[in-house]
């Protein structure tokens, strides 16, 4: 089993590794998923649909790009507060953007408060890690 403190140390490089070593296909799919939104869109207004119907099927685009745009930050952290904060990032703009419907302001945030406290725990326990695996300095005769 792997020392917790090392554990720590390693996570936000574990985790920059899986999404370098699956970003080319992860990227691919959203890539799809984005032409399908466009595609969903033009046969949306084709049709004559509302513009609220138009407004929900960008929001999806939007948010694929945001997924896209996190995923590229997420393969390049080195540390676990570096990928605590690029994820923070992507829900704070998914949620204040609207993309998955929070319109409240209040829900919003809420949603970023709670997001900079996990930001500010996963700091902590990085920190603490790194002064607990620092070399310590000689004293001074």
């Amino acid at each position: 089993m792997e020392n917790p403190i090392t554990f720590i140390e390693n996570l936000g490089k574990k985790i920059a590794t899986f999404f370098g070593s699956h970003e080319a296909a992860i990227q691919s799919v959203i890539k799809d998923a984005q032409g399908a939104q466009v595609a969903a869109k033009d046969v949306a207004l084709a049709l004559g649909e509302p513009s609220s119907v138009i407004t929900v099927i960008s929001g999806i685009g939007d948010g694929l790009q945001k997924t896209s745009d996190a995923l590229a930050a997420e393969s390049s952290s080195t540390t676990l507060t570096q990928e605590a904060s690029n994820l923070s990032g992507l829900v704070s703009s998914v949620v204040d953007s609207g993309d998955i419907g929070i319109k409240n302001a209040q829900t919003q945030a809420a949603v970023g408060t709670t997001l900079q406290k996990v930001v500010g725990v996963v700091s902590a326990l990085q920190t603490a890690s790194n002064a607990t695996t620092a070399p310590a300095t000689p004293a001074a005769s």
